[in-house]
């Protein structure tokens, strides 16, 4: 079997620090080889949710939050995943970088897709971290930075991988909307996002900054990115004050003032 990388791959891993947005565009396209052993990885231990000790006849189903017989089917899945898998039996230390590797470390900008009156559908754009997507979009073909219309996340492969990486992407990437619509609807109780994911996005990237009720159900956003129409800041969200401030080039400012404004 087959986990479509190799070594290489896993240990060449991209720097996530971001103190300013220069740096955050910069580390888009750092790379550094370090040691597999010595990584200091982004997803720690604590954050997979390592399955607890076993109790004498149930254990818990980390995707439909209700226990399950011991000698289920089900059960014997999850054994026979962690006995026989190539992947699951890898050390847990190497498994966090290579969920880091995969699934972190971009900016995700939602758009809304339609839907009705009951459902409403939103598609996403993935970028490299330090892309600004409001300003990408307008680009032409030819200088548009390199992006996919799609994120491939491990969690529905089976429990294991869940209870190990259903949070990952909304804790370690930057998350964008086309609009204060889409923002709200997407984040709001009748969206997409169940509670634990909805409280695990940590760093947003909006054209307004968002009212305190607004925010109020998203407890774990650290940062907002501001794109400010002739700037971009930094807005720590913990002291309510503006850390950093990046001028935009004229051609990111030209292609911004023929705009719609955000609605």
């Amino acid at each position: 079997m087959s986990i479509g990388f190799s070594i290489g791959d896993i240990i060449t891993l991209m720097q996530l620090t971001t103190p300013t947005y220069n740096d955050w565009k910069k580390a888009s396209g750092d790379t550094e080889i370090l040691a597999i052993f010595r990584h200091q990885s982004l997803v720690t231990l604590p954050e997979l949710a390592m399955e607890a000790p076993l109790r004498p006849r149930w254990h818990t189903n980390g995707i439909l939050c209700h226990r399950v017989p011991k000698r289920s089917r089900y059960a014997k899945v999850w054994y026979r995943n962690q006995e026989s898998s190539p992947f699951l039996r890898l050390p847990a230390e190497i498994r966090c970088m290579i969920y880091e590797y995969l699934l972190t470390g971009k900016t995700i900008y939602i758009v809304s897709n339609g839907g009705t009156k009951y459902k409403k559908c939103f598609r996403c754009v993935v970028y490299s971290q330090g892309v600004n997507p409001f300003d990408a979009r307008l680009q032409c073909e030819t200088t548009r930075p390199p992006f996919e219309k799609c994120m491939t996340f491990l969690s529905v492969a089976c429990r294991q991988l869940y209870k190990e990486t259903a949070l990952l992407p909304y804790k370690h990437n930057t998350w964008a909307f086309e609009s204060s619509y889409t923002f709200l609807k997407f984040i709001g109780r009748e969206g997409p996002l169940p509670h634990p994911h909805r409280r695990s996005l940590r760093s947003l990237f909006l054209r307004k900054l968002p009212t305190e009720p607004e925010l109020k159900p998203l407890i774990g956003v650290k940062t907002i990115w501001l794109d400010c129409r002739d700037w971009i800041e930094k807005y720590d969200v913990e002291t309510g004050q503006t850390t950093d401030r990046t001028e935009k080039t004229p051609e990111e400012v030209k292609r911004l003032s023929e705009e719609v404004e955000w609605y």
